[in-house]
């Protein structure tokens, strides 16, 4: 006996081919990630560039494992990947992985570019309280 299921929106349905479910109405309620919140997409429908079937996604990955970022630097970060995904894709030669080059360079782009903002942020709140003293 086969079994086959779906996906609805409260969660994954489970089923024989054949048959019915027998027990209940055949739904698993997905059960909610704890540490997860809904983000609203950067771009307005997904961005495939070569082996990477969702750029946003890949780079908000990246942007999880910088640690703790949240709000409008986590979208600012973000864009900024995706900007340096684009960049990278248009300079690689096309026999070579987007994915792999990416899992090796784009942690460090955004570190870097974190940080450059990190510094021309508190120079700006800097020079304001300065001017306000």
């Amino acid at each position: 006996m086969s079994v086959k299921f779906r996906v609805t929106p409260e969660g994954l349905r489970f089923g024989s081919v054949g048959e019915g479910y027998s027990g209940g109405d055949g739904r698993i309620p997905s059960s909610p990630s704890p540490n997860l919140c809904h983000m609203q997409r950067v771009l307005t429908s997904p961005y495939t560039e070569r082996d990477v079937p969702d750029v946003e996604l890949y780079v908000r990955d990246a942007v999880h494992g910088l640690g703790d970022v949240r709000g409008e630097e986590q979208d600012q970060l973000v864009r900024r990947g995706i900007f340096v995904v684009r960049r990278i894709a248009q300079a690689l030669p096309p026999e070579v992985s987007l994915q792999q080059t990416l899992s090796d360079r784009l942690p460090d782009a955004l570190t870097a570019y974190r940080s450059r903002t990190r510094i021309e942020r508190l120079r700006t709140v800097g020079a304001v309280s300065g001017r306000a003293a």
